[in-house]
């Protein structure tokens, strides 16, 4: 014996008009549109800052912490392990002067070395700037 069961049931959809599809598709390019509006893009291929090569050839430095202007506008800094010589770095598209500060440990822990001061080229023709840490 089959029960009716109303709650159960599959809720009315409203019906589509000619214009709805046209509409919705208006909607979605109107807010896209938007949305594109404020973001800013990022940089490629070198023509709104740079990623860094690290070049350390002395082979002393554990971490380095850069400070500077990102591809956005925004002054900010970040902490990264420099492992290897060289070391690429790709966590921000970097432009204008940054200054590289140099630590002995891990995490930009430990001795602190000294500041190294770079100027990084807004547009050039490769993604990547390679910067030097000569050491006195």
């Amino acid at each position: 014996m089959k029960t009716s069961r109303p709650w159960r049931r599959t809720p009315a959809l409203p019906r589509r008009t000619p214009g709805s599809r046209w509409a919705a598709a208006a909607g979605v390019l109107l807010l896209t549109a938007t949305g594109l509006a404020g973001a800013t893009a990022p940089a490629h291929a070198g023509s709104n800052g740079q990623h860094l090569v690290v070049h350390d050839p002395r082979h002393i430095t554990a971490s380095i912490r850069i400070n500077g202007t990102i591809h956005n506008g925004q002054y900010t800094h970040t902490c990264v392990n420099i492992p290897g010589d060289p070391a690429w770095i790709d966590q921000n598209w970097w432009k204008g002067t940054i200054k590289v500060d140099t630590y002995a440990g891990w995490n930009c822990s430990g001795t602190y070395y000294t500041t190294f001061s770079f100027a990084v080229p807004t547009t050039q023709s490769s993604d990547w700037h390679h910067i030097y840490l000569n050491y006195p």
